[in-house]
């Protein structure tokens, strides 16, 4: 059977913003992180379609230690802002999607307690450390939105 070219719509979400800016990047307790990429891609969504449809997306850092040698090193935790009722604008509709940590799609990616920590270990002084990130995206299946390109704008929050 051939679709229409309605039936399908193209949507993307981009994580533009960050929580801090100072110079080139953020501080916090001696150590300096910069966002080197941030991006979460979905692909043609089918609004008739009973599946979900899934993204992956990353978030890659830098982060310098401006300390002295960190023995045990520091964790770096990354918070997304609005962790309920996230929503893509497009066309003068809302497409409800949500952000996981993990691939099976069953934790949501929250602020505080929840967020996904990676831990740079040891650090020497000026050392720099690079951590990554993974995000997994999914849009629920059967909403009911006109044809176009839906985005969304998330803050990040880093906390070393």
């Amino acid at each position: 059977m051939n679709k229409s070219s309605t039936n399908f719509h193209a949507l993307r979400a981009c994580w533009v913003a960050l929580a801090c800016v100072s110079g080139s990047g953020c501080l916090h307790a001696g150590i300096a992180c910069d966002i080197t990429s941030a991006a979460l891609a979905f692909g043609l969504y089918d609004p008739s379609s009973s599946s979900p449809t899934d993204g992956v997306g990353t978030v890659d850092l830098s982060c310098t230690n401006l300390m002295a040698a960190t023995p045990s090193g520091a964790s770096v935790a990354l918070s997304l802002s609005t962790t309920s009722d996230r929503k893509m604008l497009g066309n003068g509709h809302a497409l409800n999607y949500g952000i996981y940590t993990n691939a099976a799609r069953s934790v949501n990616w929250g602020d505080g307690s929840a967020a996904p920590m990676v831990s740079t270990g040891a650090m020497q002084a000026n050392e720099r450390k690079s951590m990554h990130f993974t995000l997994y995206g999914r849009i629920p299946p059967l909403q009911n939105i006109a044809a176009g390109n839906y985005a969304d704008s998330l803050l990040i929050t880093i906390t070393p």
